[in-house]
């Protein structure tokens, strides 16, 4: 049996999946554009490198909530719709590329789109009142589903 199906098994924490064929669809996209920064003939496992923001972002495209990641790994698994490469490519950007990928994913992280526009993430002294031309309880509303969901992606993969 495969490692991440026992692991999937293990967790039991797994919500049923209601679009599988859309997330495996979505996987193999979300290789592709991790792909780009792999060279020719190298392995998920040879370094890190290839995890970028560009591959992190494919993360927020996916087509189920992320309460139902694990689930639908689990059910592609059994359904033989996620591939060795599929595990292969998870298993790489959650637990060798750990560090990389929290890192990049964390807020006001590199990868995160919004930490222009949250106050919290600006580390620049404030002399004056601009600062409250922003409300940040609106903006932060705004910026934070996108963020959460990255943040949770990785959360929920981190359980494989």
């Amino acid at each position: 049996q495969d490692f991440l199906m026992r692991l999937v098994s293990l967790v039991g924490l797994a919500a049923a999946c209601s679009r599988v064929d859309s997330f495996v669809s979505w996987l193999d996209n979300f290789m592709v554009v991790c792909r780009a920064n792999v060279p020719a003939g190298a392995k998920w496992f040879d370094s890190c490198e290839w995890v970028s923001c560009d591959c992190l972002w494919q993360s927020l495209d996916a087509p189920v909530p992320n309460s139902e990641i694990v689930g639908c790994m689990e059910q592609g698994m059994a359904e033989s719709k996620v591939t060795r490469e599929h595990q292969q490519f998870t298993y790489g950007l959650m637990k060798s590329c750990e560090a990389q990928t929290r890192q990049l994913a964390q807020p006001c992280g590199a990868c995160d789109k919004y930490s222009g526009k949250r106050p919290a993430c600006d580390t620049t002294p404030k002399n004056d009142s601009s600062i409250d031309l922003i409300r940040p309880d609106v903006e932060q509303k705004a910026a934070a589903p996108r963020l959460v969901a990255l943040t949770a992606f990785v959360a929920a993969f981190a359980l494989l």
